[in-house]
């Protein structure tokens, strides 16, 4: 009985072909979950990242591939009438162009991202990956259709007239893409660098979208900008060409203040500021530099080299704060705006001139203000 039910089995037309399948979905499987994963961990310990990107980018896609060769081998051997055997023929055809699509959107995507990693690229450019994303699901559109036998010449010309109406019809939507996409492409603004645009915000810029940029500031808000008013704008990037920069803290003294006293005295806090706090370089050292003959002091500048915009702010706050101290304790005077003003009584400023010389003038007072009045 048994040999009968053998012999019905091996008989059966349809008994190799779902075999076949059946073997192909497990063999994918295995490829995917298995073999892969464990190539995927070999390749976490060699230096080229390469390795990787492909593997990764192939995951699902391998038991696809796999699945779909042997539905093809199966398909071969199955008793299908042609016109359905051609069917699935043409299936198993655009599936196999869109994976390719797919993984080769997840390679191209992954090698933007070592790319990034090795220019030391912080943060997020979505711009890129989501055009080259768009370009390559549509080429891969093409193709499926080229390959039904399909005329791409009308599509192409119908896109190409299409394309200008809602060109025309997104203009600024438009001028915001490629203006991201021409800032990235520069390289003179990245995702990570410090801003400043134009007097109105700065911050850290997290994101170049195909629309708009964020900017983080340092009060932890988020600042939207359109990317066509970024191109427009002028910028100051604190992070080019490099993150360290200088800090000048400006100071006013006195006219009678013992200037080789200042000096010494910003240039002791400049080396205690190199020792004790943490982001401020010792090369180039501190410099003092006197700039100019004020209104009423001597101006002058306490220079120091900082590792980033953040130190920058924290080592200027506590500079203020020492450099106050120290000139308290030291006799220094700090100078601040004066003005010498004249107050003359109503009654002596309409008296006869006979009664002048019998009127006393009050004697002229000094205030607080920084300009002279001569009478």
């Amino acid at each position: 009985m048994s040999s009968d039910v053998e012999a019905g089995l091996f008989t059966n037309p349809w008994v190799i072909p779902g075999l076949i399948l059946v073997s192909g979905v497990v063999v994918g499987w295995v490829v995917d979950r298995v073999v892969r994963v464990r190539l995927l961990r070999w390749a976490a310990t060699t230096p080229w990242k390469g390795d990787e990107v492909l593997l990764k980018a192939v995951r699902g896609v391998t038991w696809l591939w796999v699945s779909l060769f042997a539905l093809h081998l199966a398909v071969r051997v199955a008793p299908l009438h042609t016109d359905v055997a051609a069917f699935i023929g043409r299936a198993i055809e655009i599936l196999v162009i869109i994976s390719l699509t797919v993984a080769t959107a997840r390679v191209s995507t992954g090698a933007l991202e070592l790319y990034a990693e090795r220019i030391a690229f912080k943060g997020s450019a979505t711009v890129i990956p989501l055009l080259a994303k768009i370009v390559l699901f549509i080429i891969g559109g093409l193709v499926i259709l080229e390959s039904e036998g399909i005329s791409i010449a009308p599509i192409l010309t119908a896109l190409g007239v299409g394309g200008l109406a809602v060109a025309l019809a997104l203009q600024d939507t438009l001028g915001n893409v490629f203006a991201g996409l021409n800032t990235l492409i520069a390289g003179q603004i990245r995702p990570g660098d410090f801003i400043k645009i134009d007097a109105d915000s700065e911050g850290w810029v997290i994101d170049v979208g195909w629309r708009n940029t964020s900017i983080r500031t340092l009060a932890n808000n988020l600042v939207v900008v359109p990317n066509k008013r970024l191109a427009e704008s002028v910028v100051t990037n604190y992070s080019k060409p490099e993150p360290r920069l200088s800090l000048s803290v400006p100071v006013g003294v006195l006219y009678d203040s013992d200037l080789e006293l200042v000096e010494r005295v910003l240039l002791e806090l400049g080396a205690e500021m190199v020792t004790t706090q943490n982001g401020v370089l010792a090369d180039p050292p501190p410099m003092v530099r006197f700039i100019a003959f004020s209104d009423s002091s001597i101006e002058t500048r306490l220079i120091l080299r900082v590792v980033d915009i953040e130190t920058f702010y924290l080592v200027r706050h506590l500079l203020v704060k020492t450099i106050h101290a120290r000139f308290r304790q030291t006799g220094i005077g700090i100078a601040y705006p004066a003005r010498t003003v004249i107050v003359q009584s109503a009654s002596a400023a309409v008296a006869p001139s006979s009664l002048i010389n019998h009127t006393s003038y009050p004697t002229p007072q000094r205030g607080i203000e920084s300009q002279v009045d001569e009478h």
